[in-house]
């Protein structure tokens, strides 16, 4: 299957941040998201914007192509949306997005009727979306117990820093 990730934005919630770079717990928010999508992935496509320089010299370190767009989401995400499908689409701010969730997601969607499958999470869209084709319908798989969180405020970034040690399930890392 094809990855894009979507790591372009403006990061305008945190004063233009280049979240893809953050450290979070001892990783930048991208190593994270790539560690996410490998299990599943024969081809990475980091989808980075003139805003995100630092993450786009950062792609060839981590075995993966990028491709600059414009920083537009509607348009960087059609220009990822390449052919040939299914194409599986994650953020690069989830950082507790685990190939577990990714799995059961997967497997959940491929069942689905729909072109287009969206991962929920607890607070509703995560960013993670399944493309089986161009247009169609489109549905959602909600899943529960997997910590969906996404960075997009300090505020955020900080509530995940404290979570930095455990597991989906809220417990220690041994």
């Amino acid at each position: 299957m094809r990855c894009a990730v979507m790591a372009g934005g403006k990061g305008s919630r945190m004063g233009g941040a280049e979240k893809p770079i953050l450290e979070l717990c001892g990783k930048p928010l991208l190593v994270r998201a790539l560690e996410a999508a490998r299990p599943f992935c024969r081809e990475i496509l980091v989808v980075t914007s003139p805003k995100a320089p630092l993450t786009r010299s950062l792609c060839p370190s981590l075995g993966v192509e990028c491709l600059e767009g414009s920083g537009d989401y509607v348009s960087d995400l059609n220009m990822a949306l390449a052919p040939p499908f299914p194409v599986l689409v994650l953020p690069s701010d989830l950082p507790f997005l685990e190939p577990e969730a990714l799995r059961e997601f997967l497997r959940a969607a491929e069942g689905m009727p729909y072109a287009v499958v969206n991962l929920l999470g607890p607070a509703g869209p995560s960013g993670v979306s399944l493309f089986k084709s161009w247009g169609g319908e489109w549905g959602d798989v909600r899943l529960e117990g997997y910590p969906l969180i996404d960075v997009d405020t300090w505020e955020d970034y900080w509530r995940a820093v404290e979570m930095c040690g455990r597991t989906a399930a809220g417990r220690q890392r041994g």
